[in-house]
């Protein structure tokens, strides 16, 4: 029992890492590819909720917005996850971590740092899209 309770261990832990890295592999598309990079990683009906506005869904209103968001003059957003859990099913999971955005406001450098959840789901080919993501 106790060889077999090791192995599901393992096994979630070796899923959640998984999870991790593609958080990880997000954060690193936007780094470099800002609006597109982080367009990339969401599924055709993801959805943003904002801090102060309405939830934000689907992959033609999400890029309006955040192209928009990345042509501001010195804007960078970069996050680091810090847990990943998955639902026993492997079809869905969370990770949760902080973010630092930073931009230019009236000449002046801003930055706003926070915490975020993000919520996946596995697609058909196996990789890994975000359906639902917040900051605060």
């Amino acid at each position: 029992m106790k060889v077999l309770a090791a192995a599901l261990l393992f096994f979630f832990a070796a899923r959640e890492d998984v999870l991790l890295q593609a958080d990880r592999d997000f954060a690193k598309a936007a780094a470099e590819r800002g609006a597109e990079g982080f367009l990339s990683f969401f599924a055709d009906d993801g959805t943003i909720l904002p801090k102060n506005g309405q939830p934000i869904s689907g992959k033609e209103a999400l890029g309006a917005v955040f192209r928009k968001t990345w042509s501001r003059p010195g804007y960078s957003l970069q996050w680091t996850p810090l847990k990943a859990e998955l639902a026993r099913s492997g079809e869905i999971g969370y990770t949760y971590g902080t973010y630092e955005r930073k931009w230019i406001e009236d000449g002046k450098p801003a930055n706003e740092t926070g915490k975020y959840v993000t919520v996946w789901r596995r697609q058909r080919d196996g990789k890994w899209k975000v359906i639902l993501d917040m900051g605060n």
